[in-house]
């Protein structure tokens, strides 16, 4: 057994029906720095962003767009990823509320 203090942190959970916009990347930024400082100081930290799929919303946009409601989440979902890996943000775990876990 090990003594390594454990740490988990998430952000908002994010809606699939645009890009990501100035507050998704404040509070994803947040979120990074803490879990950051957390592995700097030895623990075993985790941070996990993800996206809602499940929403009226999307629907409507897909439909806005002339796209499978799965083609227009999926592109919204590579978006968001980009964006993170953009700015280099360090999450262990991107979530989609589609997935089959």
């Amino acid at each position: 057994m090990t003594d390594q203090k454990k740490f988990y942190i998430t952000t908002p959970i994010y809606y699939g029906n645009g890009i990501p916009h100035i507050g998704h990347f404040y509070s994803s930024t947040i979120a990074n720095v803490i879990h950051l400082s957390q592995k700097i100081r030895g623990a075993d930290a985790r941070f996990t962003t993800w996206i809602d799929e499940n929403s009226q919303k999307a629907v409507i946009e897909a439909d806005k767009e002339g796209l499978d409601i799965m083609d227009y989440l999926d592109e919204m979902a590579y978006k968001h990823r980009e964006v993170w890996d953009y700015f280099k943000l360090d999450y262990t775990d991107f979530i989609r509320t589609t997935e089959k876990r």
